[in-house]
This record gives C-alpha cells, sequence and structure tokens, in this order.
C-alpha cells in the first residue's frame, strides 16, 4: 500500500472527482475527531423508529449479499429497518434475485429463481450481509471504537454544500489481512485494500452519504455506494411478511446416510469428483446428499443436468477461511458451453462429511 499521506491525498482526490457537490472541503483541527462523530452518529440512529438505505453494488443480482466483482456492473440493494419494542425488530433486505425478511421471530431469505427458502431464528441481518449497513447505529459504533484503536488509519474533514449545510466527512482506509495472492482477495470488501468516504449531516450527525474503493493495483475502483437514506419513515406491514409458493424448496440440516462413514473419509477432491458426477447422470438423489435442502431446483436441473467432467483439480484453501475447501473443476454442458471454476466444499457439523457451499 501506499504511505497514508499519499493515500490521504488520494482520497481527497477522489472526493472531488464523484461528484460530491463539493463547494470547500477544509481539514481542520477544530473538525470533531472520527470517533467522537461515529459515536454521536450511533447515538443519533439509536433514537430513530425506522430508516430505509439504498444502496449499489458491483456484485451479481442472485448471488450472496457480500460478493464483489471488480468488474461487475452495480446492482441494487435495499435494507428497510422498523424498530420495535424487543431486540428483534422488523427488516427486510432485498436485491434482484434474493430477499430476506425478519418479521418479528424468524428471518427467511428466499432465492427467487431457485424457487427456496431458508428460515431460522436469528434477528442479525449480519449473518446475510457482512458488509453491511443494514445496523446502521452497530455499525457506527464498530467504527467508532476502530477510529479508537486505529486513528492513523481515520481522517475528518468539513465542508460546506451548495445548499449551505454543513457535512462532516471521515475517510478511513482499511487494509486487507488477505495476501494479494490469495483466491478471495478482493471477492468481498473486508477481504480487499479499500477506502471508505462517509459524509454525514454536521447537525443531525445522520450518515448521508458513504462510498467505497477498491485499490486494486494503481487503480481505485469503486464497488460500492449510498444512493439514498431515509430516517423515520412509515413502513406498510406487508413489507415484513413474504409470500411463499406452496412448491418451494426448503433447507434443512445434512442428513447422516446409513453409509455416512463412507462420505466421512472422502478428502474434497473425492467427495468434488462423486458431487459432480452426480449432476453429470442427473442422480438427483446423490447431489442431495451434498445439500442442505429438500430438492434440486429446477432451474439448476435445466442449466447443470448432464454435463459433463472435463477435469478435476487439486484442492486449495484461502486465507480468509480455515472452514472452506475450493477444488477447481472444468465441465462441458450440454450446450456445449465450458465452463471453469471452483467447488467451494465445508465439512459439516452435524453431518461431519463434506456438503456443497458454492461454485456452480
Amino acid at each position: 500500500m501506499k504511505s497514508p499521506l499519499m493515500r490521504l491525498a488520494a482520497a481527497a482526490v477522489v472526493i472531488l472527482a464523484i461528484g460530491l457537490a463539493v463547494t470547500m472541503l477544509v481539514k481542520s483541527t477544530s473538525t470533531a475527531s472520527a470517533a467522537v462523530i461515529f459515536q454521536q452518529a450511533a447515538e443519533a440512529l439509536g433514537k430513530l423508529k425506522s430508516f430505509h438505505v439504498k444502496v449499489e453494488m458491483r456484485t451479481l443480482p442472485g448471488d450472496n449479499f457480500s460478493l464483489i466483482r471488480l468488474d461487475l456492473d452495480f446492482v441494487p440493494i435495499d435494507f428497510w429497518k422498523q424498530f420495535t419494542d424487543d431486540p428483534w425488530g422488523k427488516w427486510r433486505l432485498e436485491e434482484p434475485g434474493r430477499v430476506v425478511v425478519m418479521d418479528g421471530r424468524q428471518s427467511s431469505m428466499f432465492y427467487k429463481s431457485l424457487n427456496m427458502v431458508h428460515e431460522v431464528e436469528d434477528p442479525d441481518p449480519g449473518r446475510y450481509w457482512d458488509e453491511a449497513l443494514v445496523e446502521l447505529d452497530k455499525v457506527m459504533s464498530r467504527e467508532a471504537s476502530k477510529a479508537s484503536e486505529h486513528p492513523a488509519q481515520f481522517s475528518s474533514s468539513r465542508r460546506y454544500g451548495e445548499d449551505g449545510r454543513e457535512k462532516m466527512v471521515i475517510t478511513v482506509e482499511v487494509p486487507s489481512e488477505v495476501p494479494e495472492t490469495d483466491y478471495s482477495r478482493n471477492k468481498r470488501i473486508r477481504d480487499s485494500d479499500h477506502l471508505k468516504i462517509y459524509e454525514f449531516d454536521a447537525e443531525t450527525r445522520l450518515l448521508e452519504d458513504l462510498e467505497i474503493y477498491v485499490h486494486d493495483k494503481d487503480n481505485d475502483v469503486l464497488v460500492f455506494r449510498l444512493v439514498k437514506a431515509e430516517y423515520n419513515v412509515e413502513f406498510e406491514p406487508a413489507l415484513f411478511t413474504l409470500e411463499l409458493p406452496a412448491d418451494v424448496i426448503r433447507t434443512v440440516l445434512l442428513q447422516i446416510l446409513p453409509d455416512n462413514e463412507r462420505y466421512e473419509k472422502m478428502t474434497p477432491k473425492e467427495a468434488a469428483t462423486v458431487f459432480l458426477t452426480a449432476w453429470a447422470n442427473e442422480d438427483w438423489d446423490e447431489v442431495l446428499k451434498f445439500e442442505t435442502q429438500t430438492g434440486v431446483p429446477q432451474a439448476m436441473k435445466d442449466y447443470y443436468s448432464g454435463l459433463t467432467v472435463i477435469e478435476i483439480g487439486e484442492p486449495f484453501q484461502s486465507a480468509s477461511s480455515n472452514e472452506r475447501w475450493y477444488v477447481p473443476f472444468k465441465i462441458k454442458l450440454k450446450s456445449g458451453e465450458v465452463g471453469e471454476h471452483n467447488l467451494a466444499l465445508v465439512r459439516d457439523e452435524h453431518a461431519k462429511r463434506f456438503r456443497y457451499d458454492g461454485g456452480l
């Protein structure tokens, strides 16, 4: 990474270049510290009844809420939060391919194209979106703690917009612990060297803007931007309900098989071979031995059934996770399309064998 001074200079250029309508940006010793501003923002958010944030992120429209790819277009993501008398609250998180709804006691994530739902009693939307703005007060509190612990990574400034209102601007340099050559590098925001630029209303301390840039070699790529933030808005009750199709596929615990010991002994490569061979043979019972769901989505069958396995490579792991194995593979689909990727496998705590965790 470049020196902190060079990074701060680059951040100032970025702020000007991205059209924040800056009429005056002044670094000032009278500006409150980043830790103080973030703590004040957390307190202001804690007094709200509700909020809605709309962001855009470079990701796949049907993937999880954390994946980023620097070469992808922006995808819209919305989060609505209604505070209630209990800590669970009600919220809704949605992108084009997925929607998660917390109705007050259960969160349900519906995979739209797969007709599949995952239901769990967990009030924390962070389980779905670890880079989230989904709990704004917690995000601000977390940043306040980091600013106190690592003040050199934070810089606070003030500016005045065209309407004359004063804004507080905080830039945050976040280095990644993931090596540059690692497979997971730049796959999530937290696995990249990145710059965050927060902007708050100086009077209310409510967040008005946020942009995140990933430092990729000599380029700074905008991967995340706040489009809109609304506070204390009224929501229709139906927003926090989810109507599911009658034939929806549900997630379940990975089953312990009669011959479970055979699968427990499989290496990651062996498990990947059996799994991909099952897809090639359209053996859905065998496919489901590696899945935590009640059925195989028809959309997946239509696309992958009858595939031909060309090659399966040697498994590897990433610095971002010591639980997940990646197995390189090359396949040919019925359409003639040839694809190469890495099959992700995780050893399941319940069944003590590998289960599929992504990659197809």
